[in-house]
């Protein structure tokens, strides 16, 4: 039996094809004029002073949306198995148990799922408790088993926030780098000879320096926000996973 996949590649779930498009649909309302008609002028102005501005905060921006459209993603995929986790996946359990000689057709009852639960939690935990079963003849070992399969989701929850991390590390560097830039621009426009004409400039600068550092660090503190709840939602989703696949699995094999 072939191990069902635990994360099937879609063009149409990726974090950065979705982020592309937000990002393009934001700046086509606010560079467009739109936002001015929808959220009033001084929305509007505060909108182009902080997101177009300066090529850094496009930068910002860009990265934003990548990582907020990798967490609704994610919650939704989350949401949906949820709602999956009240059907039994495996049947109810006969009269005396069953043999690991059992295990092909009940692997065969998952594969038989639809694609889209081939990544879910309990899909993949259930399939490796049955390979388990399978290949070791017995179901002796199988509670220790579950276990360390509960500990590896774990471990592959927190790596499937890798580039919403590295996101949220990145911005703000990001926001200092604008800040470097600003300030090398005051400088490069201060002319000692003609100060009050090259004030403006200066200042300009200056605002651009501040701008991508506030831009930046709003932003990260809005994705870490929103990642602690995605993540509470998740250890939810995997604490309930270890319960109902001790559900389907414990007490279904006889004793050797």
């Amino acid at each position: 039996m072939s191990k069902p996949k635990r994360k099937s590649f879609n063009p149409g779930a990726s974090p950065l094809l979705w982020g592309a498009v937000l990002t393009a649909g934001f700046y086509a309302l606010l560079l467009g004029g739109v936002t001015q008609t929808l959220l009033g002028p001084e929305t509007h102005q505060f909108l182009m002073r902080y997101a177009g501005g300066h090529p850094v905060e496009y930068c910002e921006v860009a990265m934003f949306f990548v990582a907020m459209a990798a967490l609704i993603l994610k919650r939704g995929h989350i949401m949906a198995q949820l709602g999956r986790l009240r059907e039994s996946l495996l049947g109810p359990i006969p009269a005396g148990g069953q043999t690991a000689d059992d295990c092909p057709q009940l692997l065969a009852r998952l594969e038989a799922l639809p694609g889209r639960h081939q990544s879910d939690y309990l899909v993949g935990r259930l399939h490796d408790g049955l390979v388990h079963v399978q290949q070791k003849g017995t179901a002796d070992t199988l509670d220790s088993e579950l276990k360390y399969l509960s500990e590896q989701d774990g471990e592959r929850s927190y790596g499937s926030y890798a580039l919403v991390n590295v996101i949220i590390w990145a911005i703000p560097i990001l926001g200092f780098l604008g800040t470097v830039i600003g300030i090398t621009m005051a400088i490069a426009n201060l002319d000692p000879a003609s100060l009050e004409s090259s004030l403006s400039q200066v200042v300009g600068a200056l605002g651009v320096a501040f701008d991508t550092t506030a831009l930046a660090l709003s932003l990260s503190i809005v994705l870490m926000f929103t990642k602690f709840a995605v993540d509470k939602q998740e250890t939810r989703l995997l604490e309930r996973v270890d319960v109902r696949a001790s559900e389907e699995l414990t007490g279904r094999f006889q004793d050797s």
